[in-house]
């Protein structure tokens, strides 16, 4: 497996980047959600467990927005340097 130069890293532009955004928010939303679903009607308690779901999801997924934009800015400051 090659090594990835930093040189040939492309960042996302703006617009990929609201993208990314979005898809990931919806799809954690969306994903745990259907997880909250499934375990509310399995356990009884489903307004509960789909509200849990879905706050769940959103934080994971900002958590994992947050990452990759951190992520991003190091590799610009790391290409503005050279």
């Amino acid at each position: 497996m090659a090594s990835k130069d930093v040189a040939d890293t492309k960042l996302a532009s703006p617009n990929e980047t609201a993208w990314m955004i979005t898809g990931r928010l919806l799809a954690g939303m969306l994903l745990y959600g259907a997880v909250g679903w499934l375990l509310g009607r399995w356990l009884g308690h489903e307004a509960l467990f789909i509200a849990g779901g879905i706050l769940f999801g959103m934080a994971a997924s900002l958590y994992l927005v947050l990452a990759r934009l951190n992520q991003e800015t190091h590799e610009l400051k790391r290409s503005n340097q050279t």
